[in-house]
């Protein structure tokens, strides 16, 4: 049946996978994603296993964090307010999927 669209896979759509703040800044990391469906978005730092946010919820005790979902925009955010040099580093965007969905954006504290 492959007309039923409820099985079409999520996937990832062109964002820019390199950003770059200046310290003090709000620093927003996008991830495009098409299909999402009842799937979730997870962000974390690369360097480490647990979850920075899951869907709207911070799982992070750093009150500078939040999530941002513009699905009529295709894209889930990762907010870093007063962003430091600490915070610089490779993010992952995952899809909360069976298959392993990663995407990688590397930001830049300047």
């Amino acid at each position: 049946d492959y007309d039923n669209s409820d099985e079409e896979l999520p996937f990832f759509i062109p964002r820019p996978t390199n950003v770059s703040f200046n310290r003090g800044d709000t620093a927003i990391l996008v991830c495009g994603i098409e299909n999402l469906g009842t799937k979730t978005v997870i962000w974390r730092r690369a360097s480490d296993p647990n979850p920075l946010t899951i869907g709207s919820h911070v799982y992070v005790g750093d009150p500078r964090y939040s999530a941002k979902a513009s699905p009529e925009n295709k894209e889930w955010r990762l907010i870093i307010e007063d962003v430091r040099t600490t915070d610089a580093g490779v993010y992952e965007c995952q899809i909360s999927s069976r298959a392993k969905l990663i995407q990688h954006v590397l930001l830049r504290v300047n």
